[in-house]
């Protein structure tokens, strides 16, 4: 009996474990070729959203091949959401240029060349609409982080008095959020010049997953995820350990520091030194904590940490 029942059972469990044949890429019809080459090649596809960014976005009414001075224009403005829904390579001489039809509802569509939609379009979803506003807005803001630090350097400078914050927050997180962004930095410039296919596609699909993206994209969304633990450790334990404004002084240097050292190394016309950039400012920032900010002391009132013995930072306690 146990042998007819295994009989009858194994042959069941086998073919449950049988993986169903996967469908031929010759077996799928036109369109659905089409939607997966163009997927494979721009990172998008038919039915993907996008919405218009620039005031204004013309698209022409027929076909580009048929265009011509008299072809009907259809215009779009900013905030029309619209979606893809053909693409056609049209040969222009030796080169050969992409167009892709586009429509916002049932009376109004058309067609543009790719580079048009690029460029004054952006893609829908909440992630990559995220990114499009840090690369539009991401250098501004920077800067303005850049020239607060500098303006609070200067002005304890020019009023002959040292920072109150000492050499810096006695922590590692600051150093670590700083090789966190720089390193960024290094990895968005090799992606920017060698791989922009990749981070386009990344754009139009992001994933904040880094085991499920290629090495590169996967080493970047890593230490994002890094540059922003460190950033919210360095904020902890500078209101532990100085608190109010003096906490306030030592981000502000810290954000200043951190981003200009993250737009050096994402420059892409000195994209071959950024990886020496950062390992300098590896060794640099390491050395500097090791050898002048690692706290060896502990204060006797509250706890803090202290780099050296004499008046506590956070509660004035004198500690010999």
């Amino acid at each position: 009996m146990k042998r007819l029942f295994f009989f009858l059972v194994f042959p069941l469990v086998l073919a449950a474990c049988a993986t169903p044949p996967t469908p031929d890429r010759w077996t799928l019809d036109s369109r659905a070729l089409d939607s997966l080459d163009l997927l494979l090649a721009r990172g998008y596809t038919f039915q993907y959203n996008f919405i218009v960014s620039s005031d204004s976005l013309p698209l022409c009414g027929v076909r580009p091949e048929l265009a011509d001075e008299l072809s009907p224009v259809v215009w779009l403005r900013n905030g029309d959401r619209i979606a893809l829904a053909d693409y056609a390579v049209v040969a222009d001489g030796e080169a050969s240029q992409v167009w892709l039809e586009v429509a916002r509802d049932n009376q109004t569509f058309g067609w543009l060349a790719e580079d048009d939609l690029l460029a004054r379009a952006v893609p829908a979803d909440p992630f990559a609409c995220a990114i499009d506003c840090l690369y539009a807005w991401g250098g501004l803001c920077a800067g303005l982080c850049i020239a607060v630090a500098l303006a609070i350097v200067l002005l304890f400078r020019f009023a002959h008095k040292p920072l109150p914050v000492g050499a810096a927050l006695p922590s590692f997180y600051p150093a670590a959020f700083c090789l966190s962004l720089t390193g960024m930095g290094a990895l968005h410039a090799e992606l920017s010049v060698y791989h922009a296919s990749a981070w386009l596609a990344f754009v139009y699909a992001p994933s904040l997953n880094p085991l499920a993206l290629s090495p590169l994209l996967g080493a970047t969304v890593a230490l994002a995820w890094f540059a922003m633990l460190f950033l919210l450790a360095s904020v902890a334990d500078a209101l532990r350990q100085l608190g109010g404004q003096r906490a306030l002084l030592a981000l502000c240097l810290m954000m200043g520091a951190a981003l200009a050292g993250y737009l050096l190394c994402a420059t892409e016309a000195i994209y071959p030194l950024g990886y020496l950039l950062w390992a300098l400012a590896a060794v640099a920032l390491v050395g500097h904590y090791a050898t002048r900010q690692r706290p060896r002391w502990t204060c006797g009132e509250c706890g803090a940490a202290m780099r050296n013995k004499g008046v506590c930072p956070k509660c004035g306690t004198l500690n010999v």
